[in-house]
């Protein structure tokens, strides 16, 4: 089993294809509580889930439970996280640096930082919202991260309501013909996939 905590919804950049809920911020008394009862897997997210202050505590105490701990993060605050109280990190790319910039308002830099910070250290994966804006660039993305041990790569069809990002069915089934060597993982729909829960 997969636990998925949304932390906060709090962020540090204003993606245009964001679909966070404006969920309240989880206390880590909460928190605990739920991992006590959790095995497998958990992922902490959010919004960005290193603006909560006690990430490296819950992610150890997780640890201390024998979880498989993920962080799922946009790589800003990549520092703040303790890399040896995690076993992966999930980072976004959406394509070449300006059209990543683009739609999360600038921070493609900021992630290829994190991704050789976190090379060697904990397993790598990368995170893709496939829409029209980039859909032409996602090709290219396997040149981008071919070089840094990326252990998984997950494409997400967009699943919001403004048309300007919208994709059609056959338009993400022909992103699956992509050539990479990188594992990869094509999710049509972000809330239906695997054997996962959210908490929030």
């Amino acid at each position: 089993m997969i636990t998925v905590f949304v932390l906060t919804s709090k962020c540090n950049l204003d993606c245009q294809f964001c679909l966070c809920n404006q969920e309240p911020e989880l206390s880590t008394d909460y928190v605990k509580n739920k991992l006590r009862q959790c095995s497998g897997t958990v992922i902490f997210t959010g919004g960005e889930p290193l603006l909560k202050k006690d990430i490296n505590d819950l992610c150890k105490y997780a640890k201390e439970r024998n979880l498989t701990v993920g962080v799922h993060t946009n790589g800003i605050l990549f520092s703040r996280l303790d890399l040896t109280k995690v076993d992966f990190v999930s980072l976004p790319i959406d394509g070449k640096e300006n059209t990543h910039n683009q739609l999360r308002k600038s921070n493609y830099v900021t992630v290829i930082k994190a991704i050789n910070l976190a090379k060697n250290k904990v397993d790598l994966r990368i995170a893709t919202i496939a829409t029209k804006i980039n859909l032409s660039e996602i090709k290219d993305i396997p040149s981008i991260i071919k070089n840094h041990n990326i252990r998984l790569w997950r494409i997400f069809k967009y699943k919001g309501e403004n048309k300007k990002f919208q994709i059609s069915n056959h338009e993400f089934n022909q992103l699956k013909k992509i050539k990479t060597t990188v594992p990869t993982e094509f999710i049509e729909d972000i809330d239906n996939f695997g054997n996962w829960k959210k908490i929030n």
